[in-house]
């Protein structure tokens, strides 16, 4: 599963990327939104549209203000909290 810091999926151009699109980090709940944003990508892609005039959630476009504000999203910080704990203590004898 891909995740984002806010829990809306990234979808649109990449920024300062040319020719690079993206579709992901649906945190879980791809299947019911992910066609739509497909559509919306090939949209983009093929008639040459802008993000502002495919139909596409406001809060899943990508723009560089989101990609730099992007924080670890709590899940996989969780995960490794436990993991550097199990290392921690296995480098203690157990």
């Amino acid at each position: 599963m891909g995740y984002t810091g806010d829990g809306y999926p990234f979808v649109g151009r990449l920024p300062e990327a040319k020719g690079q699109f993206v579709c992901a980090g649906f945190n879980g709940h791809g299947m019911p939104q992910v066609f739509l944003s497909a559509r919306a990508i090939a949209e983009i892609v093929v008639q040459g549209k802008g993000v502002d005039e495919v139909d596409l959630p406001q809060l899943y476009r990508l723009t560089e203000e989101r990609l730099g504000r992007q924080k670890q999203h709590v899940s996989l910080a969780a995960h490794e909290r436990f993991q550097n704990e199990k290392r921690r203590k296995e480098g203690a004898g157990g």
